[in-house]
């Protein structure tokens, strides 16, 4: 066996560092890198078992939470498609023939207010074309309300401002979802000019959310 010593005071010009070298061994207190044990792999595979786990029942929570949010959204947005009745929207024969008869009972009047009133009813009446949409807005609004007090809308608990319906599809459907999309264009129809929406754009916002219903509501089992 050969040893080899170093001088702290001086070595040759070829001689290796400060240090002492047995048989060409690395030298003494150099650290070597461990092979990892069967027992490190195994602890590893559990601890990455035990992630995948984890991952797995956070989805499965998530998507039963959004089950339940998409539940409760379908029951609300009926309330909003019924709104639309105070324009004539979606009523039955009975129900818009009703908003057109007036309230009360007209009482005798003398015969100059009767010969009015004839006059003015032989005049042509203009037809309304622009409605004011705020019955549908706030119905909105009341909808997406009651969704946050029900806590059915984690991702928005600490939001500043209300979400928007294209803002709670996007969480539920995603962004680039097809469904997405309609609800954005029925946010587009209900938003109107100035206070004021035309009865086309508010008869197509109903029919695209009676689509967007159909589509979101459970479907029921056939008997």
């Amino acid at each position: 066996m050969i040893f080899v010593f170093s001088s702290y005071g001086g070595s040759p010009k070829n001689s290796p560092n400060p240090s002492i070298f047995i048989n060409n061994s690395q030298p003494v207190g150099a650290v070597t890198q461990q092979n990892p044990t069967a027992s490190d792999a195994t602890q590893t595979e559990e601890h990455r078992r035990n992630l995948q786990l984890q991952l797995v029942h956070m989805k499965s929570k998530e998507k039963k939470q959004n089950r339940k949010a998409i539940k409760r959204l379908a029951e609300l947005l009926v309330d909003v498609k019924d709104s639309f009745g105070w324009y004539g929207i979606g009523l039955s024969t009975d129900e818009a023939g009703e908003v057109e008869q007036p309230g009360a009972a007209q009482v005798e009047e003398d015969d100059n207010e009767e010969e009015e009133e004839d006059e003015e009813d032989d005049e042509e009446e203009t037809p309304q074309y622009y409605f004011d949409p705020a019955d549908v807005q706030v119905a909105v609004d009341e909808a997406i309300s009651t969704l946050m007090k029900e806590g059915l809308l984690p991702e928005f608990s600490r939001a500043k401002n209300a979400p928007k319906l294209s803002d709670i599809f996007s969480v539920l459907f995603g962004d680039r979802s097809e469904i997405n999309g309609e609800i954005r264009y029925f946010e587009k129809l209900i938003r109107g000019y100035r206070d004021e929406a035309h009865i086309d754009d508010l008869n197509e916002a109903y029919g695209t959310l009676q689509s967007i219903i159909e589509k979101i509501s459970p479907k029921k089992a056939k008997a």
